[in-house]
């Protein structure tokens, strides 16, 4: 009897197991969109804020969970079209931001950018991937009766800070309202973008000089209906053109049609508002400038050669520096620091005494004055009628002060500064307590980062750190402690780290060696302290 009853129970069982999962399975699927939809609204807050890593991160895992729990259409494109954007606006990466919104329109044919978001690097870069959607057959994208062609051919080569003509032609008969180039100079990261001016049958521009500098300069080509949409284009920013930048020509200089070949730039200054670099040479890589620029208002070239740009042309965030756009803003030309400093001075058998004895004194047989040593006496060379300073344990001694240095940036990496140290004591010679410093700074660190320094310092100095090495007398006898002489003369080698939390303060460390000559001396300072900027 108890087989045959527990049969019914685990066909009940089985069934309401099998009811239950196919109750949960739709719920299931609307937790995974609700996961999707929340790191969508986190992955927003994360771009808003500019932390574009956590952006990226979220967003990749809306990804994981939409393949994971099937979310499709719609809501699966506006995951690829926001991390397009983050590619795109954020990174400045049009390679990985065309993938993106190429996803995106695949999974919704229909879908468009917030223009809220939009840029018009975003613009351009999404309208880009539709055309491409449209080319290979892609979904949502309906081929035009009478699609247009551009014909271009890179000019072969082009002379450094001479303006470059391009020229492209449309097909006969197609309807394009515009044609837009993006460049990109060699040394840059980013593309910059300019529209052409219609010639004859085609459309043509001629590059800036100050932005043809010796090396590559890839370029690629969008054209636009009267709608705002591609239509057409020549090169990809993945596979763009390319035209060699020379100091030398080896055959004839490119020009556009039925005009003249262009000439080497040679005839204006640097404006006011903008940089130039050192003559010959063409910015550091890795420096960036804005994707938007147009050609108006384009920057000249010095009369040396050297590159010139506008402050207008740096993007958000950027300063023009050594004719290029750079991160951050420009580091002050002045400094002054004011710190403290902690030394370690040498005491030595022979080192000369800042004072003299009283008249008639024999510090042979009065113990209160045995810490003088007379001259031709245990190492002591002073000259006639003065004495050394006994020091009863050879070693190095501790030296307090403050510090005041002034100092003005000449260049990206090479600074001067003047100044100066000053103790709470010192004895009766000239400069025994102060010492007058004159340093020039070599910039190890990044010139481009604005914020840490760190720098080799090297100069001369005029003026003592004087030692007061310890005296021990017979009991209850009170000795008479005389300061050590150094030479006037020091050369002083070092290291200095500084960091700016602001735009005009900061902190800053120093490690320096002295060498003192005359009476040759050895020592080393620590300095701690604030710097002021402006």
């Amino acid at each position: 009897m108890g087989t045959v009853s527990s049969a019914p129970r685990r066909l009940f069982a089985a069934v309401l197991a099998c009811a239950s999962l196919a109750l949960a399975e739709p719920s299931l699927a609307q937790s995974g969109r609700a996961r999707v939809r929340q790191l969508q609204q986190e992955a927003n807050a994360a771009y808003n804020e500019l932390d574009l890593d956590r952006a990226e991160t979220l967003l990749t895992q809306a990804l994981e969970v939409a393949t994971r729990e099937g979310v499709s259409g719609s809501e699966l494109a506006r995951i690829h079209l926001q991390l397009g954007i983050v590619y795109v606006a954020g990174y400045a990466d049009q390679g990985r931001g065309l993938e993106s919104f190429m996803r995106a329109l695949r999974a919704d044919p229909t879908i468009e950018p917030d223009p809220m978001m939009s840029t018009p690097e975003v613009t351009s870069t999404f309208q880009l991937a539709r055309a491409r959607i449209g080319a290979s057959g892609g979904s949502g994208a309906a081929a035009a009766p009478a699609r247009p062609t551009l014909r271009h051919v890179p000019p072969a080569e082009q002379m450094d800070h001479t303006p470059l003509p391009l020229y492209v032609e449309v097909s006969s008969g197609a309807a394009v309202a515009r044609v837009v180039i993006m460049y990109k100079p060699h040394g840059q990261r980013r593309y910059r973008q300019a529209q052409l001016e219609r010639i004859g049958e085609g459309f043509g521009i001629e590059l800036p000089c100050a932005d043809v500098v010796e090396g590559p300069l890839r370029y690629y080509v969008i054209a636009y209906d009267a709608e705002g949409r591609v239509v057409a284009g020549s090169g990809t920013d993945e596979q763009p053109h390319e035209v060699p930048v020379a100091t030398r020509l080896r055959g004839p200089m490119p020009s556009l049609p039925g005009r003249a070949a262009p000439t080497r730039c040679s005839t204006e200054d640097c404006p006011p508002n903008g940089c130039a670099s050192t003559a010959g040479t063409t910015p550091a890589a890795g420096s960036g400038t804005s994707s938007s620029t147009s050609t108006e208002g384009a920057s000249s070239t010095p009369a040396d050669g050297g590159r010139c740009i506008l402050d207008s042309e740096c993007g958000s965030g950027e300063r023009c520096d050594d004719g290029a756009c750079v991160d951050g803003p420009a580091r002050p030309r002045f400094f002054l620091q004011l710190g403290g400093v902690v030394g370690a001075h040498r005491a030595a058998r022979g080192m000369q005494s800042d004072a003299s004895l009283p008249p008639g004194v024999d510090p042979t047989a009065d113990p209160r004055y045995a810490s003088y040593v007379p001259t031709g006496t245990d190492g002591c060379d002073s000259p006639t009628g003065t004495y050394c300073v006994r020091v009863t344990q050879a070693g190095v001694l501790p030296v307090v002060g403050g510090r005041i240095m002034l100092g003005y940036w000449v260049g990206p990496r090479f600074a001067i500064a003047v100044g100066g140290r000053a103790g709470p004591g010192g004895g009766k010679s000239a400069l025994s307590f102060a010492m007058l410093s004159f340093r020039v700074h070599a910039l190890l660190s990044n010139p481009d980062d604005t914020r840490f320094q760190a720098s080799l310092i090297a100069g001369t100095g005029l003026g003592q750190v004087q030692v007061r090495p310890q005296q021990e007398g017979p009991s209850g006898t009170t000795v008479e402690r005389p300061y050590a002489q150094v030479g006037l003369g020091s050369l002083g080698l070092g290291v200095h780290v500084g960091y700016r939390f602001a735009d005009h303060f900061g902190l800053y460390s120093q490690l320096e060696g002295l060498l003192f000559y005359r009476n040759l001396g050895v020592g080393g300072d620590v300095a701690l302290g604030a710097e002021l900027y402006f």
